[in-house]
């Protein structure tokens, strides 16, 4: 069973908009970024839900988009502490 979402991707630099979107977006969830093009979030319904429908808006838009569950981590509690501190950030 996952015990992360991982979404790996890619838009094109012009136009902007996508980009902007993809990133309000991401800003909304529940989750965090690792580096550009990839964000994490925990496995929960809605998580799913709203990371597949943003990784088909990105390829409409001529990016590439991949949604991976991820079953371990190589430092859990390093990305849990990522995840929780990017959430507390939003709050």
């Amino acid at each position: 069973m996952a015990k992360w979402l991982l979404l790996l991707y890619r838009i094109p630099s012009e136009p902007s908009a996508p980009r902007v979107a993809a990133w309000r977006a991401l800003k909304r969830m529940d989750g965090a970024y690792l580096q550009d093009g990839a964000y994490v979030a925990k496995p929960t319904e809605a998580n799913r839900q709203a990371l597949e429908s943003l990784a088909h808006d990105i390829r409409n838009w001529g990016g590439e988009a991949s949604l991976l569950d991820v079953a371990r981590a190589d430092d859990e509690r390093h990305l849990a502490a990522r995840v929780k501190a990017a959430m507390e950030a939003k709050a």
